[in-house]
């Protein structure tokens, strides 16, 4: 606008010049030029400014969701937030804080939100430093995606970096809770890599930057899959297999509900577990045996038991050898949850209705639940069937009870 004032200006200066000759008139032009000379240059720094602070809003509104270099690319690829999709190869990371919502209902609305705010901010500022876009919050839960934007070549790689860093943040946040008296829970993680459609979907009036497939579905079962086999963090073999030089071990191979294609699942490996964890080596052997089907892997699984009582995942294939499982093929379907348990009749408190209760051959007792009254002494009487949902389920002589425990770890 600037220019084409000047050239008007000069244009206007040239016309007045050539008259004169044939009128005698030589009006004056240079006061109102600079006149209009300043308001043109007033005119374009507002345009300027204007302009900068609207490009710095959006660089700090996307920096709230994706890494700063990704921000700088769509500054000068702006194309990419078009409406539409594309299929690409991408990494996704979902979270879930266990016991969430068991919690909401009986935390002050103001300290819930309060520490709820506070552990999304720390986890995104985990998240955009190892590259990754948040997608979106699901309450409590976080969608991550990798590879997003960019040359993003090494994006399972920074999944998986992102679930160890994002797993020793969310412990230690849950530490400091609970040293504040909140129960809160542990944060269980989901990464999974492959093909998915990735772009905005929505409307004119409004549409959300997202990726679906059965890659997404994948990541985030496997994230509730840390329920049933104890972890906190499951990995997808895809994304293993892309990020060579991760530490890490097998859990197993897992058919999904609707599949029938079995998925290699790992459990990635980080220093602040070591301590808790079966000897690396000792463990794959055990497993080797178990993927073999040799008779010999239940007294492998029994001695890494009784040197790691509190491994994961040692107790879970330990358990399964115990009820005659073989192999390493796991179907998880809508019946996974229940499992065989005892009650203890020596650790059943009828007058405070807490019962202690145990896996059926296993002498480490890890939980402990609190009865309603009225099925105290009826719930002392085993052997039982526990459903493994929040809502349990006692099977009594053919009959089923439902009890509704409150968890008590």
């Amino acid at each position: 606008m600037l220019s084409a004032g000047i050239v008007f200006l000069t244009a206007l200066v040239g016309s007045i010049g050539a008259l004169y000759p044939y009128s005698g008139l030589l009006l004056p032009v240079f006061s109102p030029g600079l006149g209009f000379l300043a308001a043109l240059m007033i005119m374009r720094f507002y345009q300027q400014r204007r302009f900068h602070e609207e490009r710095a809003f959006i660089r700090g509104a996307l920096s709230r969701y994706v890494a700063e270099d990704v921000v700088k690319q769509l500054e000068h690829e702006p194309w990419r937030l078009k409406l539409g999709g594309e299929r690409r190869n991408l990494s996704f990371l979902f979270t879930d804080i266990a016991g969430f919502t068991g919690l909401s209902e009986k935390t002050e609305a103001l300290v819930l939100v309060a520490a709820l705010n506070q552990y999304l901010d720390g986890a995104s500022r985990v998240i955009l430093d190892c590259g990754g876009t948040i997608d979106k919050f699901i309450g409590d839960a976080i969608v991550v995606v990798f590879g997003a934007f960019g040359n993003q070549d090494g994006h399972a790689r920074k999944a998986i970096d992102s679930a160890l860093a994002l797993d020793r943040y969310a412990q230690d946040f849950a530490a400091a809770q609970h040293k504040k008296g909140l129960a809160f829970g542990i944060t269980r993680i989901g990464v999974n890599t492959g093909s998915a459609i990735i772009g905005n979907f929505g409307g004119d009036l409004r549409f959300d930057y997202t990726a679906i497939g059965d890659t997404v579905n994948t990541a985030a079962r496997l994230e509730g899959a840390n329920k049933f086999f104890g972890t906190r963090t499951c990995v997808a073999g895809a994304a293993l297999d892309a990020s060579p030089g991760v530490r890490s071990r097998p859990i197993g191979q897992i058919i999904l509900k609707g599949k029938t294609d079995a998925l290699a699942v790992h459990q990635p490996l980080g220093d602040s577990d070591d301590a808790l964890q079966a000897p690396h080596g000792a463990y794959l052997e055990a497993y080797a045996l178990l993927a073999a089907n040799d008779p010999d892997a239940s007294d492998a699984f029994g001695a890494l038991l009784a040197q790691a009582p509190d491994d994961p995942l040692v107790r879970f294939h330990s358990d399964r050898l115990r009820r005659g499982e073989t192999g390493v093929q796991i179907v998880l379907d809508e019946k996974w949850r229940q499992r065989k348990i005892y009650v203890c009749l020596d650790l059943c408190d009828t007058a405070s209705g807490v019962v202690a209760l145990k896996h059926h051959g296993v002498s480490h007792v890890r939980y402990a639940y609190t009865i309603p009254h009225s099925h105290r002494q009826r719930a002392c009487r085993g052997p039982v069937h526990r459903d493994g949902g929040d809502g349990a389920i006692f099977r009594h002589q053919r009959r089923a009870y439902p009890f509704g425990l409150r968890h008590r770890q």
